[in-house]
């Protein structure tokens, strides 16, 4: 027979158990932790692969895997952290989309706002292309031979899927590219070739008739050991407005003609390029 006080016990320890898996903040179960919240992303003309999701005020981000799934974790150090925030899904020529969601001492609140109980984005995020980028070099390989003096033409047409894009070029002459990265494939070496040593910035505004700047340079300027090579050519996009906050967090100087402007996501067709 249990004696009174071992059945009070009993009856606290129950209760307890039951505190701890129910939300306060909403009538829906707590199941597992809450600081990772999860989705699915797609694109209307790519591979879903590598869209920037980042979550505003928090300075987190992350980048969906292939099938355009992705996590997010939110940072430690935030337990005093509440409100409603953005989440944005972010590709540099798609349009810029986002979902809400509720953060509550820290923690994601499942089951409000954009997030259901299982913390997953509600529904899938598909995001709209509106600019197309088409890069293109000839010729497509050169062989490697002393003094050998070919000369290399790199192009980008753009054409907008849309009303209009906005394109600048930085470092450029009407009519031209202002640099181009130039990246062995293998080994992710990067060389950085600018055409013209000038300050001046170009703008197009792109409608659907396509629009192409080229960039020519000789192949002895570089020299390039024998390898595979995609030529990515330097402009940035003013289309929409994009928090500055979000583009800080992809890289240091991501919009200038340095290494991390490579980590900018931007679905575009590469010019590849062969030295034998």
């Amino acid at each position: 027979m249990i004696d009174f006080k071992k059945q009070i016990f009993l009856i606290l320890l129950g209760a307890l158990f039951f505190s701890c898996d129910s939300n306060p903040f909403s009538n829906n179960e707590i199941s597992g932790n809450r600081d990772t919240i999860s989705g699915k992303v797609e694109l209307n003309k790519d591979d879903a692969d590598g869209v920037y999701i980042w979550l505003e005020s928090f300075d987190v981000g992350t980048f969906s895997n292939q099938n355009g799934d992705f996590e997010l974790l939110l940072p430690p150090g935030n337990a005093e952290t509440s409100g409603t925030f953005n989440l944005y899904f972010f590709v540099a020529n798609y349009t810029l989309d986002s979902a809400i969601v509720a953060v509550n001492n820290g923690e994601f609140i499942f089951g409000d706002q954009d997030i259901d109980q299982n913390g997953r984005l509600a529904g899938i995020k598909k995001l709209e292309k509106f600019l197309e980028i088409v890069t293109t070099a000839l010729p497509e390989r050169v062989t490697k031979a002393p003094n050998v003096r070919e000369n290399i033409k790199i192009s980008v047409d753009f054409t907008s899927l849309t009303d209009s894009a906005t394109i600048v070029i930085p470092g450029s002459i009407p009519g031209l590219l202002g640099g181009v990265f130039i990246e062995n494939i293998e080994t992710r070496e990067l060389y950085l070739y600018s055409s013209l040593p000038v300050t001046t910035v170009t703008k197009l505004t792109v409608g659907k008739v396509k629009i192409s700047r080229s960039l020519t340079f000789e192949y002895i300027a570089l020299n390039l050991p024998k390898a595979t090579y995609r030529f990515v050519p330097y402009f940035l996009i003013h289309h929409q407005r994009i928090p500055v906050e979000l583009i800080e967090s992809i890289g240091q100087n991501a919009l200038a003609f340095a290494p991390n402007y490579l980590k900018l996501p931007l679905k575009k067709q590469d010019a590849i390029f062969e030295v034998k």
